[in-house]
């Protein structure tokens, strides 16, 4: 039986023509061929290392939609960060989060680096990516650099949508090769919904006379 099975398993293989895969209209083919990239480029002991920490942020968690700032203490790990390396700022990219940018201090998302061991050149990329590359002289194991994501007066707009740990990342590229890898065990924020102001009700759109149906109650903010 097996071997029976075996064959008619490998004729289907020979004479079926595997699907298609057809793209939505809306796919982004050069994001999708960037992550693959990056998930096969090698790292070095360097990337990723470091430990980061959150030093100022709103005192609870923040309403959706409001704006707040957060400050990340980074602190760089046991094998340092090369010249020409770099600390990396991720902003979160969905549901309407200000996206980091380093160009405009009075826009949302503003986002500045600050450190006391050395020299930093700071500069932005796509899709709230923000990096803060190393000069003059290598980052030694220890060192700290700030991250303040709002820095400005106009701060961050959080989320659109409750949740309840939006991770706020931090990566490492310690040799400067470009390849960068995240830090671990990063801070994470919570966005709560705002106090209630209506019903939304559902019921079902048909029932019998006397039949137990239903009722769907949800508090919106």
């Amino acid at each position: 039986m097996a071997r029976a099975l075996i064959g008619v398993l490998a004729a289907w293989g020979c004479t079926q023509t595997p699907p298609e895969i057809v793209p939505l209209p809306t796919a982004r083919a050069d994001i999708d061929a960037e992550l693959r990239a990056d998930e096969a480029a090698l790292r070095s002991i360097s990337d990723g290392g470091g430990r980061v920490t959150l030093f100022e942020g709103p005192t609870s968690p923040p309403v959706v939609g409001s704006t707040a700032r957060f400050g990340l203490r980074f602190e760089v790990g046991p094998h340092g960060i090369a010249v020409g390396g770099a600390v990396v700022f991720q902003s979160p990219p969905f549901w309407g989060w200000s996206p980091a940018q380093v160009h405009d201090p009075l826009a949302p998302g503003f986002t500045a680096f600050r450190t006391t061991h050395g020299t930093l050149e700071v500069a932005g990329a796509a899709e709230g990516q923000v990096f803060a590359r190393v000069q003059g002289a290598p980052l030694p194991p220890g060192a700290v650099v700030e991250i303040v994501y709002g820095a400005g007066e106009a701060g961050v707009q959080v989320d659109r949508h409750p949740e309840e740990g939006e991770p706020l990342r931090v990566g490492v590229d310690g040799d400067g090769d470009g390849v960068r890898a995240w830090v671990a065990d990063l801070p994470r924020v919570a966005v709560v919904a705002g106090a209630p102001v209506g019903l939304w009700v559902t019921t079902p759109t048909t029932a019998r006379p006397g039949e137990r149906v239903r009722l769907t109650v949800a508090a919106l903010d």
